[in-house]
């Protein structure tokens, strides 16, 4: 393995040698400062048209490319540094793994049900988060929407929307390479270039290329793993067809190979004597603890992906009026396997299961497709009276297959001689494997009115109508059982074939009113209303009692803030206040007494909070960003959910299940605080010089739906630095960075192990402990 000590040592020399450099550039006088000593204008598509950011009733967050370059942000969960709101679902099987805004979202395995926050990608809405699970490669800027966004953006938005912008071509040739470079066995390289074809036709290509060896041990092979080798691709045409009509056309793909998501054991033995002494004697030369990132495991453990797709949007205009349509299909795949009881045995003991797939975990592949049809009209009725209208045509279709070999250990653990003999011979083995196909359908039709009433007032009413039709088709084999174990059954759940189908319809609507006090002073307040689509709970176990579908989940949101700018447009403060009930909350729950998942519907959830942001340029060299959330998310009321491992009746565990009502949401931390800023130093000769700093801070958080107290996880902060040179051109720019650069330890996500809930394992970030880096960039052409 990589030796990191003598580049650890380079970059720390660099890292001071820098700041030397910057120590000594303070003398220098302002008239050298290159830089606007005003905030930038911040230009937001939050109503599907370009707005000032002050004048749009929104609690919308939006952060550049530049912005997430300089934090190194680098993948989908790296936008948990720009937003206080935002934190993001770590999963095992990836399907699993998505976003939370304001405590909200949906962290589910089974195919047949949709997210709470949209991801849309240059206008295309995803099916599933998992699509976008890559690299932020030649980002624009990123939106993050708060709150029901159901009106324009419509699907999957009922608790908000990630839009998320790539660059277009742009009129001028130019072009750029990055390479990173990293301690812990990491290199990527990502470039682009752009300019004009024709005098009508604008082009732009990038592409990006990464790869790394992980960040965990598996003591059973000497391998790092939980890395990946990540490839894409991405090109644009931006054409224009006369005065009034112009074509954009994207086309992109990427892989992952992804020798991950393992978990590691945090701590163990709160269980039986045989699970302490399995374990205690398969990890014994390993340091179970905080933050340990070593595993012990006897078979792979993948989540590979590969999508694609292209989007072609047309747009015509009228004299008062702008014709947009989006044309998009996408493709993707997703291929898994797990190893889940954490060791390296090919067994494990009496009355546990391991599930095996060709040497590998329990495993399997979905395909997924998408087709949407956006067709939307929007401009000034009148004077004072702006129209936005629309239709959208959605379909989707997952098919998912997944097979499981189980073998029973026929020997007993018998503690005189402290070991467990467990042959092949003396086991029960079984094969099961299930295959299931989900069919979508969505129609809408939506329209908003933005009508100024005087000049300073401003009333916005939305409506829209949405229609989905769900259907799915369900077969599983017969267990195959060979041995001592041939009269138990192999898992849970029954062979058969299982279809059904449903189909609902929503009316949601949102009022917003705007008044601008003064100039630099707006205050607003909105009422709007979510629907998310309703679901079927289908995964490995689903028999013929988990058939019937899982409500539409809805939400009604009480929204108001103020944005205001002072001391010249070099500070910008944006306040929003939020109140939002969601009834039938679509959730996901472990059983621990049947060892599955299954899909749950809270009767009601509450959160409720103070988000506080701002912009700041106290001088023309240093822009400061951050902002605070006070997030209450809870079940109001959710009765009758499972316990959790060892739960007593004195704890509310009564028959296996127990009232949660008032209980936390997982992942939704009561305070989360961000601030990051940059310095940039305009020094003498060729050379300038800039110091950037990110920082995030989050108290401890309930991560279990069953509100077990053992799964609650700890308060942990995060600072990354970076210190870097640049041509005073702009032609290059050499920096040094330092990811979790105070080295604190943490985790992302903790859970009980699957077959085992005596066991705590987490699942780790790259940053777990501080990493660091050197990234060097050239640009040519107009840059």
């Amino acid at each position: 393995m990589f030796n990191k000590k003598p580049l650890n040592r380079a970059l720390l020399l660099a890292l001071g040698t820098m700041t030397s450099t910057y120590a000594a550039a303070q003398d220098n006088t302002s008239d050298e400062a290159k830089a606007n000593s005003q905030l930038e204008v911040i230009e937001v598509t939050a109503q599907k048209r370009v707005q000032g950011f002050m004048e749009v009733p929104v609690a919308v967050t939006t952060v550049s490319g530049e912005i997430l370059d300089a934090a190194q942000a680098t993948e989908f969960q790296d936008l948990v540094q720009v937003s206080p709101s935002v934190t993001f679902n770590q999963s095992g099987d990836m399907r699993g793994s998505g976003v939370n805004i304001r405590g909200i979202g949906t962290t589910a395995f089974q195919t047949a049900v949709e997210p709470t926050v949209s991801t849309v990608i240059d206008g295309v809405p995803l099916g599933r988060t998992v699509q976008f699970l890559s690299d932020l490669a030649d980002i624009d800027r990123v939106e993050v929407l708060r709150g029901p966004q159901g009106t324009l953006f419509g699907k999957n938005a009922s608790g908000g929307v990630l839009s998320i912008f790539t660059k277009r071509p742009e009129d001028s040739f130019f072009g750029e390479v990055r390479l990173t470079l990293t301690d812990d066995d990491a290199w990527g390289m990502m470039g682009q270039v752009t300019g004009p074809i024709s005098d009508n036709v604008r082009g732009r290509l990038s592409f990006y290329n990464r790869d790394f060896d992980g960040f965990v041990e598996n003591v059973t092979t000497g391998e790092m793993i939980n890395g990946d080798e990540s490839k894409g691709v991405r090109g644009k045409l931006d054409i224009d067809l006369g005065m009034d009509d112009n074509i954009y056309i994207i086309a992109d793909y990427s892989k992952q190979n992804r020798d991950c998501c393992s978990a590691t054991l945090q701590s163990i033995g709160r269980g039986s004597l045989a699970d302490l002494h399995q374990l205690g004697e398969d990890y014994a030369d390993v340091d179970i603890s905080w933050g340990n990132n070593k595993v012990k495991i006897g078979s792979p453990a993948y989540s590979n992906t590969e999508t694609g797709g292209i989007s072609v949007e047309y747009n015509h205009s009228f004299e008062d009026f702008a014709l947009t349509s989006i044309t998009a299909y996408r493709g993707f795949t997703l291929e898994t396997a797990q190893d889940p009881d954490l060791t390296s045995y090919t067994s494990p003991v009496t009355g546990h299961v391991l599930f095996t797939k060709n040497g590998a975990s329990g495993g399997g592949d979905q395909q997924q497709t998408q087709f949407s049809q956006e067709l939307r009209l929007s401009g000034q009725a009148t004077d004072n009276i702006f129209l936005t209208a629309g239709a959208f045509y959605w379909e989707q279709t997952v098919e998912r297959y997944f097979e499981r070999e189980v073998m029973r250990c026929a020997d007993a653990y018998d503690p005189a001689v402290g070991t467990v003999a467990c042959s092949e011979e003396g086991s029960g083995i079984g094969f099961v494997a299930m295959d299931s196909k989900v069919d979508t359908r969505n129609y809408a039709f939506f329209g908003q009115a933005d009508w100024d009433v005087t000049e300073d007032f401003t009333a916005s009413l939305g409506l829209r109508y949405t229609k989905d039709e769900i259907s799915f088709d369900f077969a599983r084999d017969a267990a195959v059982i060979t041995g001592p174990f041939s009269g138990l059954p192999a898992l849970p759940g029954s062979a058969g074939y299982f279809t059904n189908e449903t189909e609902d319809d929503a009316l949601t609507g949102r009022l917003a009113l705007s008044y601008d006090i003064n100039d630099t002073t707006m205050i607003f307040g909105s009422y709007a209303e979510g629907y998310k689509a309703p679901a079927f709970d289908l995964i490995f176990s689903t028999d013929a009692n988990r058939t019937a579908p899982v409500p539409a989940e809805t939400n009604k949101a009480w929204e108001g803030g103020v944005r205001s700018e002072f001391f010249d447009r070099r500070l910008r403060l944006s306040v929003t206040g939020f109140h939002t009930t969601f009834e039938n909350f679509q959730g996901q729950a472990y059983n621990p007494e049947t060892v599955t998942f299954s899909l749950t519907s809270a009767g009601e959830v509450i959160t409720e909070g103070l988000e506080v942001e701002f912009n700041a340029k106290p001088v023309p060299e240093l822009l400061i960003s951050g902002g605070v959330a006070f997030i209450d998310a809870t079940y109001g009321e959710f009765q009758d959910q499972q316990c959790y491992f060892n739960q007593t009746a004195a704890q509310g565990c009564i028959d296996g299940f127990q009232s949660i009502t008032g209980g936390d949401v997982p992942n939704s931390p009561d305070t989360k605080f961000t601030l990051s800023g940059k310095y940039n130093i305009y020094l003498d000769g060729d050379m300038d010089m800039f110091v950037s700093a990110n920082y995030r801070w989050q108290d401890e958080t309930q991560m279990n739906q069953n509100q077990a107290p053992y799964l609650v996880l700890p308060s942990y902060s995060v600072l990354d630095l970076t210190v870097g040179l640049q041509a005073d051109d702009g032609k290059w720019v050499a920096s040094v960075f330092a990811k979790n650069a105070l080295n604190d330890t943490y985790v992302a996500q903790i859970g009980t192990a699957i077959f085992d809930q005596s066991n705590i394992n987490a699942q780790l970030t790259r940053d777990f402990q501080r990493y660091m880096g050197v990234e060097f960039t050239y640009r040519f052409g107009a840059y």
